[in-house]
């Protein structure tokens, strides 16, 4: 085998060996989809359960203010191996895709009382280590607020993987792809079982932005009541200086959490705004409870905003062509190119 030859089967190898392996990540992706976690969390109903939430999948809790209690939660391992995991107990918020997220992150709570600030921080953030095919009780300690609070505090217990160990003992891959299982198990807290607050959806800010490279209005909301939000649906259009419709968006099903602010996004599909004075109007209501909000935001576009935004969108016509489509027609010429050359020397022997 000449020289020639032994280079185009390497090439070739090697192309082969990376269809294969970004395949694998792939089809892995697309599995997690179908399994189901190795581990749950119940918790343990204590006495305090309000009556008609009884033997529901999360806590509604009676408590009397300035006092103490200790939750329990019962972590199972439903592996064949010891596993790490981490329990954390956290606000419940508002999700930009209009969910409440009972887990740690991101999203802002604007006001108290609230869960975090109950629980020690040694106590919010748990590792533990649950042998296989075995439920260990983990208590977490709570403190509620010294004065009776209106309407409901809401939080989360959620359980995943403990990424840190499963790092440390990983062996070394080029692939950094790994399971992400989390539970989330709610928890409501109420001083007061009549005691209902209506809650207060209020358009904060409004203003063109990018997202993802594509040209959006970027809203930011609050509900500043300690009562949330479900079965939200909302509609919101935008009008130009001449009182035209230009772009209109709808969404349903949407839930909100106490004292949360989220933001919403609206994709401008017509591409960026030019500059001007536009007007954004919403009707939001929530199915479940009749309760409807409405809003009216002007939104000034300048020059600096329009250039800004138009530089980052890939939606435009003149876009270049992703690099990515560059590297795959220079494989096939070089390909081409290299199977012509060895025709080429076969016929001259």
């Amino acid at each position: 085998m000449n020289k020639i030859n032994k280079q185009i089967i390497i090439f070739f190898a090697n192309l082969i060996l990376t269809v294969m392996i970004g395949s694998q990540i792939s089809n892995y992706i697309s599995a997690q989809d179908n399994t189901h976690a190795p581990f749950t969390i119940k918790a343990v109903e204590p006495e305090n359960q309000i009556n008609n939430s009884k033997n529901k999948s999360y806590l509604d809790l009676l408590v009397t203010p300035d006092s103490e209690q200790n939750i329990e939660f019962d972590i199972s391992n439903l592996s064949d191996k010891k596993q790490h995991f981490v329990l954390e107990l956290s606000d419940a918020t508002t999700s930009n895709g209009l969910s409440i997220d009972y887990g740690k992150t991101n999203n802002k709570i604007i006001g108290s009382p609230k869960m975090s600030d109950m629980i020690s921080p040694e106590n919010s953030h748990i590792k533990l280590a649950v042998p296989p095919l075995e439920t260990i009780r983990v208590t977490v300690p709570f403190k509620y607020p010294s004065q009776k609070f209106d309407g409901l505090i809401l939080g989360g217990a959620t359980i995943s993987m403990d990424e840190d160990y499963e790092n440390s003992t990983s062996k070394p891959s080029g692939i950094g792809i790994s399971s992400k299982f989390r539970y989330a198990l709610g928890i409501q807290l109420r001083s007061d079982v009549n005691s209902y607050v209506k809650p207060n959806l209020q358009l904060i800010d409004a203003k063109q932005d990018s997202d993802n490279y594509h040209p959006i209005i970027r809203t930011t909301l609050q509900n500043n009541k300690p009562s949330y939000i479900s079965q939200m649906n909302t509609s919101f259009t935008l009008e130009n200086q001449n009182g035209e419709i230009i772009e209109k968006q709808e969404s349903t099903l949407g839930q909100v959490a106490p004292i949360s602010e989220f933001e919403l996004l609206f994709r401008l599909s017509k591409g960026s705004l030019k500059p001007g004075i536009y007007t954004l109007s919403g009707h939001v209501n929530s199915k479940k409870t009749g309760d409807s909000w409405d809003f009216k935001k002007s939104i000034n576009v300048d020059n600096d905003n329009f250039n800004k935004t138009n530089s980052n969108d890939v939606t435009k016509t003149n876009r270049s062509i992703p690099w990515y489509l560059i590297i795959i027609v220079l494989l096939f010429i070089i390909i081409f190119i290299l199977l012509v050359i060895i025709f080429k020397k076969r016929k001259q022997k």
